[in-house]
C-alpha cells in the first residue's frame, strides 16, 4: 500500500501572468469589458506583440478603438480641474484664514462666509481644520470631505506660509 507521501501530487507552479493575454481574455469571457483598463491592454501588447493577441482581445481592441465599448462609472476630474477646484480652495480657505486672524483686509465677502459656515462645523476641531471644513462645504458641498480637498490644494495649489 502506498504512503501519503507517495500519493501526493504536486499541483504545477502555473503564473496566469506569463500567459499572454490571459488576464483580459478572460474578462473578455467573462462579459468585463468595462473593466479592462485600455493602458494593461498596451502593456500586454507592447510585451507580448501582435503575434500572439486571441481574436477576442482582437475584437475587443476593435470595439473600443470604434466607441462600442461602454465604460461603467463617471469619468474622473482632468488635471485642469482639479487645479481650478484646488486654487479655489486655496482661496477660500485663505480668505476664512485673514477672517479668523482678525485682518482688516479680509474681504466682507469671506467674513459673511465664515460667520454663515461657522453653525455647520462641528465643534472642537482645531481652527485649520474647522477652514478646511468650511472650505470643502462650499467647493465640494460636503464638510465631511475636508481631508480629501486639504489633499488636493497640497498637490496643485500648495499654500505658502
Amino acid at each position: 500500500m502506498a504512503t501519503d507521501d507517495e500519493l501526493k501530487v504536486s499541483a504545477p507552479k502555473f503564473d496566469i501572468r506569463r500567459v499572454p493575454y490571459a488576464r483580459i481574455s478572460r474578462q473578455i469571457s467573462d462579459g468585463m469589458v468595462a473593466r479592462i483598463d485600455p493602458s494593461d491592454l498596451a502593456a500586454e501588447i507592447r510585451e507580448h506583440g501582435l503575434e500572439k493577441i486571441p481574436p477576442s482581445v482582437v475584437e475587443f481592441l476593435c470595439d473600443h478603438l470604434d466607441g462600442s465599448v461602454v465604460r461603467s462609472g463617471r469619468p474622473g476630474k482632468t488635471d485642469a480641474e482639479k487645479q481650478h477646484e484646488a486654487r479655489l480652495a486655496r482661496l477660500i480657505y485663505v480668505g476664512l484664514s485673514m477672517v479668523e486672524a482678525g485682518d482688516a483686509d479680509a474681504s466682507p465677502e469671506a467674513l459673511d462666509l465664515y460667520r454663515e459656515l461657522r453653525e455647520i462645523v462641528a465643534e472642537g476641531a482645531n481652527s485649520s481644520e474647522t477652514r478646511w471644513r468650511m472650505v470643502a462645504q462650499v467647493v465640494l458641498g460636503n464638510p465631511g470631505h475636508s481631508k480629501k480637498l486639504a489633499n488636493l490644494v497640497s498637490e496643485w495649489a500648495p499654500l505658502k506660509d
